[in-house]
């Protein structure tokens, strides 16, 4: 939760500590991972926003890391919405 809003406070900017950056970026790709929807969604959309930063999307990106696109069920929940 709390690498979540970190990643909502960072949309678009650079988490300026390193050691910080890494271990929030690494977290939210973990709970990509997670068995929950709304966790690996939260998660998706959080590294999404940090992407914005050439800095974090650099960092995000190493090892040839590229954030998922939505998962099926996200596409069918968001028409459940309408």
């Amino acid at each position: 939760m709390a690498a979540k809003c970190i990643g909502i406070i960072f949309k678009n900017k650079e988490i300026p500590n390193q050691e910080m950056k890494r271990e929030i970026i690494s977290h939210l790709k973990q709970q990509l991972n997670d068995p929950e929807l709304k966790r690996r969604k939260d998660a998706r959309l959080a590294l999404k926003g940090l992407a914005l930063n050439s800095a974090n999307k650099t960092e995000i990106q190493k090892y040839g890391f590229r954030i998922p696109e939505e998962e099926q069920d996200e596409v069918e929940d968001g028409q459940n919405d309408n």
